[in-house]
Parts: structure tokens; C-alpha cells; sequence
């Protein structure tokens, strides 16, 4: 399956000095205990499936060992206030060759193994301790934190995810997830998949006869009266996503009848309270 890397940087990261080449570390102090939380921040990411490895990236200051405790932390989304955590233990970790360059030290697994669900959107944090007062932190330096580079495995696979183009399974992971257009008392709205159809979904508010009964719960049917609309609608959004100078005389011509077509239909849906009428559509290329 396909991987992905990440570089992730740690709260209350600064920069040090104001040199061509500096950028934000977060310092933890020699001769102290301290931690630095490095959160995955919007949550886990959406095409994520497993863990693979993480490494911790710091400036090399000093040839001595590091005495660290590396963990995470998960927040459930799906359970509120269930929190799991993972920790591997104090253990020496090499400081690097003390030349003021990026090192990346492989952290154990045991940081997040003890984690054994990990879901997409769930807030993740990870922490690094550092004990820099005991004997076997022999370091006797700052130790300066870049971030945390984290590979893990993805949900989809592909030639055309892998370069960069979303696949149809990668879209229609979320198959109600539509791009609104057109928003006013009409909606228009579309959802693209390159490798398949274009799926447009019409939402109307209109008021209801006085015998009509108003329910949430009812899925009710667009009239075809209405499909016009739908479809002058979605000829307008695809002359604009092609971009084509030469079609401006025709995506103005289109937009006029969209707009026309849409005068007419508000005309018929003044005449009582508001409910929702919806239909979705798939229009083959």
C-alpha cells in the first residue's frame, strides 16, 4: 500500500535568531525534565490507515547520548472523553555528530503500539521527555526540536493518487460531500469524480399547500417540471470548469437561461411556507 510522510512541528516552536537560515525549534533545557507536544494538528488525516515510523528531528549540538521517554496520545471522536495513551519508556537515544545540522533519530514503535485504534479526525498528540538531570543524559546541551517525521500507510492506492490525482475510491470516500455552486433559495451543488460521472444535486425551498403535510422524515421527489433548472444549471458549471476563452459567448448565453429558467421557477415556489425539495442526478460525461 502506499505511504505517505509528514513532517509534524511542536507547540511553542520559535526561532532562535534572525540568520537566513533559521527556523522554529522548541528547546528543552539542559540539567532539567521537560516535554515537548508535538499535535497532529486537524486531527488524523482523512487517508490514513496505520502507523509506519516516527522520527524525531533535532539540531545536532552535542555527540552525547539524549536520556528521552517518547508516548502519544488519542482522543476518541467517536466516544467522548475516552483517551488511550502509549509511552515507550526512558531510554538513551544518540545526539547526533555536533554540527549544527538535522538529525533524524528513529523512535521505537512502543511510543504508539499500546494505541490499538487509531481513526481518522480523532485529535492525536505526541510527546517527547527528556530527563536532562540524570546521569544517563549525557547530552549537556539544549536540545533543539524541529518536529517529528511520521510515515504512515494510506487508505487508497494508485498510479493516479500517487500522482497526486485523486482517484474515484479516494473521492467517494464521503459520498454526500458536494461543492455548493449556486446558493440562494435555490441550491445547486456537484460532485466531482473525474473517473466517472458528475453527480449534481438541485435543492429547492418552496412553500406547501395548506394540505400538504411538512415532515423531515419524507424524501420527496423533484417535479419535472423543475429539471430545466437542473440541467441549465449544470451546463453552466461545466463551461466554467473547462475555462475555454472561446466559450464565453456561450457560458454567458447559458448563464442568462440558467438565471431566467431559475426567475421562473421562484415564481411557481412563492406561494406558501418553506420546505425542502431535493433530487440528485448523475449526468455521464
Amino acid at each position: 500500500m502506499a505511504r505517505k510522510t509528514v513532517i509534524l512541528t511542536p507547540e511553542g516552536a520559535v526561532v532562535p535568531d534572525l540568520g537566513p537560515d533559521a527556523f522554529p525549534v522548541f528547546t528543552m533545557p539542559n540539567d532539567v525534565a521537560s516535554r515537548s507536544l508535538i499535535p497532529w494538528r486537524g486531527g488524523v488525516p482523512s487517508d490514513f490507515s496505520a502507523l509506519n515510523s516516527v522520527e524525531l528531528i533535532i539540531i545536532s549540538q552535542n555527540t552525547g547520548n539524549l536520556y528521552l521517554n517518547l508516548g502519544a496520545t488519542r482522543f476518541d471522536l467517536s466516544t467522548p472523553s475516552r483517551v488511550t495513551s502509549s509511552s515507550s519508556g526512558y531510554a538513551a537515544y544518540a545526539g547526533g555528530d555536533a554540527d549544527s545540522k538535522t538529525k533524524y533519530v528513529p523512535l521505537p514503535s512502543t511510543m504508539w503500539d499500546s494505541i490499538s485504534e487509531i481513526n481518522i479526525n480523532d485529535a492525536f498528540n505526541f510527546y517527547v521527555d527528556r530527563d536532562a538531570s540524570y546521569g544517563a543524559d549525557t547530552y549537556e546541551e539544549d536540545l533543539l526540536i524541529v518536529g517529528l517525521r511520521v510515515m504512515y500507510t494510506q487508505t487508497t492506492v494508485g498510479a493516479e493518487e500517487e500522482a497526486g490525482v485523486p482517484t474515484e475510491a479516494a473521492i467517494t470516500v464521503q459520498p454526500n460531500s458536494y461543492d455548493i455552486v449556486y446558493d440562494d433559495p435555490i441550491k445547486l451543488a456537484f460532485q466531482k469524480t473525474p473517473t466517472g460521472a458528475l453527480k449534481t444535486k438541485l435543492i429547492i425551498w418552496r412553500r406547501p399547500l395548506p394540505t400538504e403535510a411538512v415532515s423531515a422524515s419524507v424524501d420527496p421527489i423533484l417535479p419535472p417540471q423543475f429539471d430545466k433548472l437542473l440541467y441549465r444549471g449544470t451546463l453552466c458549471q461545466v463551461l466554467e470548469l473547462l475555462q475555454i476563452d472561446e466559450a464565453d459567448p456561450v457560458l454567458a448565453k447559458a448563464r442568462q437561461l440558467y438565471d431566467d429558467e431559475k426567475i421562473r421557477v421562484l415564481g411557481i415556489l412563492s406561494r406558501a411556507r418553506r420546505v425542502r425539495k431535493e433530487s440528485t442526478r448523475t449526468l455521464k460525461w
